[in-house]
């Protein structure tokens, strides 16, 4: 993962928490990622709410994308500096907080968030199979 968060993550600095990433990602101990083939009522548990939370972020960022083209890869590509394109995406956001502050419409955005597409996915590393084994142990196994 590439993104400064990630890094932090990687490198210790944010020993709290997880960030959320679909099976395109590599499972790490700090990056949950669904079961592909969850057995057990815990697993199951645990991949549906993974992937009921990941798409709500998804849904947010769609929404966001919709109300500003500028940022949504149909509508081109930002043509700026990495740290300019921060400042563009980090301002759509602000906007998009203020257009749900005075209720105004969200635009119609398709529903649709691809399945697990059984294409080849990154290997888990052991340290994230186990922190994805302890998670789940520890609060899917019983009903909550």
């Amino acid at each position: 993962m590439n993104s400064g968060i990630g890094i932090k993550f990687s490198d210790g600095e944010m020993p709290d928490g997880w960030l959320l990433g679909d099976s395109g990602y590599g499972l790490r101990p700090w990056l949950m990622t669904p079961l592909l083939h969850p057995g057990t009522l815990a697993e199951r548990r645990y991949t549906s709410a993974q992937t009921k939370t990941r798409n709500i972020v998804e849904r947010c960022i769609g929404v966001v994308k919709s109300r500003f083209r500028c940022i949504d890869r149909s509508g081109g590509v930002l043509q700026y500096t990495p740290e300019k394109a921060c400042k563009i995406i980090t301002s759509a956001f602000i906007l998009h907080n203020i257009c749900q502050m005075y209720r105004l419409p969200v635009p119609n955005i398709p529903d649709d968030h691809p399945e697990e597409d059984g294409h080849d996915h990154p290997a888990p590393c052991e340290t994230g199979i186990q922190a994805r084994n302890d998670l789940i142990r520890r609060r899917f196994t019983q009903a909550n």
